[in-house]
């Protein structure tokens, strides 16, 4: 195989089926991995100013936020004016390392279900297909929208997906946060893994998109909920 790492991240975008099939022979996941955790990092950092006073805010208007006392906010909005380019790159790391947990966790959602259904693929090849898929899906939709972020001024009121008809009712509208998860980038991420879940575990594309579309759907609904509980 005379694939490298550099094709295969033009591969995911140009030819996803021909990249899921070289998945499967060498998983390479953990430059998928660092790749994603750079590209979070670079929005993050880029944005913490906007971002963070405006989580605070939205903070503030959830049951949790209502019982901080009115100093540890002020002291948290102070924190985010004095950033330097120190903070701001340690920000943007901690944001990279939390996505790459999260993935870990969902792989382990995604191992399940394909196992369930009688798949073959080893947890290996499972981080291969959701690491590469989310090189597009999260690593890329974030390039896409730190510009985007930088331009309006809001991170929280930013979308690329249904959302955006929404975005009037603010971050903590439950049809805002339940299309949130639809994004193009999201959905885009999910049919990449489908492609990985017909390759590495042999099924028929209708078998992969019920196994890995059913674990995809599950885990929104556990974020959503969360997400509802908090608001």
């Amino acid at each position: 195989m005379n694939e490298t790492v550099f094709s295969r991240f033009y591969a995911i975008v140009v030819a996803p089926r021909a990249a899921m099939e070289a998945v499967r022979a060498e998983p390479r996941w953990t430059a998928a991995a660092l790749a994603i955790v750079l590209m979070v990092a670079v929005l993050a950092a880029a944005t913490v100013p906007i971002a963070g006073p405006e989580q605070l805010d939205m903070m503030q208007e959830t049951s949790l936020g209502r019982h901080l006392p009115p100093e540890e906010i002020e002291q948290a909005y102070a924190q985010f004016e004095d950033m330097g380019l120190k903070d701001r790159l340690m920000s943007g790391l901690q944001a990279g390392f939390s996505v790459l947990v999260s993935l870990l966790i969902m792989s382990l959602v995604y191992l399940l279900f394909g196992r369930l259904a009688g798949g073959r693929a080893t947890y290996q090849q499972i981080l291969g297909v959701l690491f590469w898929a989310n090189v597009v899906g999260i690593g890329l939709g974030s390039l896409v929208k730190l510009p985007l972020v930088l331009a309006t001024g809001s991170s929280l009121r930013v979308s690329l997906g249904p959302a955006l008809l929404v975005a009037d009712r603010g971050p903590l509208d439950p049809m805002f946060q339940l299309l949130s998860f639809f994004d193009v980038f999201s959905l885009w991420a999910v049919a990449l893994v489908v492609l990985g879940h017909e390759a590495v575990h042999g099924f028929a594309r209708s078998k992969a998109a019920a196994v890995a579309g059913g674990a995809w759907l599950l885990m929104v609904s556990v974020m959503f909920g969360v997400a509802r509980l908090v608001s």
